[in-house]
């Protein structure tokens, strides 16, 4: 297996990423499970996080945490994508290049 190192910022940026996708599953989802995902996908690496929680409202307001984990994303020139299924739960798809710095 090929070894990857990310840079201190990149993984400094995915751990508060995961940090708070946590935190909100535990806040908010009333979730029974929570899977976290780290991979590589061609050159860059992706965080999944998915629960089975109630989801998102139809029209969310997204709050201070998502709009931060977007603007991570964006920093380092990827992005962040929420994706909820009503009484189903969310996921969190947040990707950037894996040479981000």
């Amino acid at each position: 297996d090929d070894v990857v190192i990310l840079a201190e910022i990149t993984l400094g940026h995915l751990l508060s990423v995961l940090r708070e996708a946590l935190s909100n599953v535990a806040r908010h989802a009333r979730a029974g499970q929570v899977e976290v995902d780290v991979r590589l996908m061609g050159s860059d690496v992706v965080l999944d996080v998915w629960d089975d929680g109630v989801g998102l409202p139809e029209d969310p307001r997204l709050g201070d945490g998502l709009r931060n984990m977007q603007r991570r994303a964006q920093l380092l020139g990827g992005a962040c994508e929420v994706v909820s299924r009503p009484g189903a739960g969310t996921e969190i798809i947040w990707r950037v290049p894996v040479d981000a710095a």
